[in-house]
């Protein structure tokens, strides 16, 4: 049995999440410049706890319905390896300037436990949502390594890719598509794409949450933002793919 795209399905049921997330003043300060140092060490931080739950359950999803699918899955593996060595990286140059230290978040823990026990097709749709938000973070990234001063070392995960980013993207949906799109019977009768879809959305949630608690965290009261001259309400723009 070939099925219709998986990648195609993802982008048009995730469409109201993914609007759902631009509309945090976190995403919005991050898309206008005006995040501030300590809503970037949290941010990377929850990224980092993110990122992290995902690779650990590929890792054990090597042979999910009885069949090795290691070879399929090295890209998305290698890619999240490589992201979540960014994100420490990162968080470590930062450390060395701040006394900030993010610890766990209640959205990241609740998100690890929910992840733990996921299907391949739900992980992989978990995996897009990140995958997209590196297309949103190239063109995020020159504004934020200049609002925040931040030196190469400190920004390696916004910066991604760079100009191989979309190629990384694509590259990413073929990986995906050889794995759900025309697997026939090996996945014990699950409806592929409605299981990629659950996971992305409870993905979109997840950071949703994180994203609510970053603000939460470095809540600065309207009064000392309108004296500052800072806008409340910046408009929203691409965030998440």
């Amino acid at each position: 049995m070939v099925r219709s795209g998986t990648m195609k399905t993802l982008k048009q049921a995730t469409r109201s999440d993914h609007e759902h997330v631009e509309s945090y003043p976190v995403t919005r300060a991050l898309a206008e410049g005006t995040m501030t140092r300590l809503q970037y060490e949290l941010l990377l931080a929850g990224y980092a706890a993110c990122h992290e739950s995902l690779l650990a359950r590929l890792s054990g999803l090597s042979r999910f319905g009885g069949v090795a699918r290691a070879p399929e899955l090295k890209p998305i593996v290698d890619s999240f390896t490589q992201r979540v060595a960014w994100l420490q990286q990162d968080i470590q140059a930062l450390g060395a300037r701040s006394n900030t230290r993010a610890s766990g978040f209640d959205s990241t823990d609740a998100f690890r436990l929910q992840v733990s026990s996921w299907s391949l097709p739900k992980v992989l749709g978990a995996c897009y949502v990140f995958e997209g938000a590196a297309l949103g973070n190239a063109f995020l990234y020159p504004r934020l390594r200049e609002s925040l001063t931040l030196e190469d070392r400190e920004s390696r995960y916004f910066r991604g890719w760079g100009v191989e980013t979309m190629n990384h993207f694509r590259a990413f949906g073929e990986a995906l598509s050889g794995l759900l799109d025309s697997d026939g019977d090996s996945f014990d009768g699950l409806d592929v794409e409605a299981e990629a879809v659950v996971g992305a959305r409870q993905t979109f949630s997840a950071v949703g949450a994180l994203l609510e608690e970053v603000g939460h965290l470095t809540y600065v009261p309207a009064r000392v933002v309108a004296r500052e001259g800072r806008a409340t309400a910046p408009p929203p723009a691409a965030f998440l793919g």
